[in-house]
């Protein structure tokens, strides 16, 4: 899509907002009706070289500067201290003014293979 590829595809708002940063000639679409959340996972190996350094970035992430900086390219923080997420010079709404829906697990394993067959109709996806 970034590459003008492709005319249409649904991708994080943070990762449309950064290859319009880059000079991506595409536009970011907030339907009315409210859009789809999803969290990112963060996880931490007992394998690790460098427990204290990746402690450290996990701290760092989860605390209110870094979850200001995930606001500020769009996404929803975890940490109530952070703002609400920006697009630019566009605010976001709350994550609990109705406008975010967050789907279970439950409901996720059960709608995964109509939804999968939506998706592949609506984009015409063969792969």
């Amino acid at each position: 899509m970034a590459r003008g590829e492709i005319a249409i595809g649904a991708v994080p708002i943070g990762t449309a907002y950064a290859a319009i940063l880059e000079g991506a000639p595409i536009t970011i679409a907030m339907p009315e009706e409210g859009a789809a959340a999803y969290p990112f996972y963060l996880g931490q190996t007992a394998s690790t070289e460098r427990s204290s350094a990746a402690t450290v970035f996990v701290n760092w992430l989860l605390s209110t500067d870094g979850q200001t900086l995930a606001a500020s390219i769009g996404d929803y923080p975890v940490n109530s201290n952070a703002p609400t997420p920006t697009i630019g010079d566009i605010e976001l709404p709350d994550a609990d003014s109705g406008f975010l829906y967050r789907a279970t697990l439950e409901e996720s394993l059960e709608n995964l293979q109509p939804d999968a067959a939506t998706w592949m109709q609506i984009f015409d996806y063969t792969g």
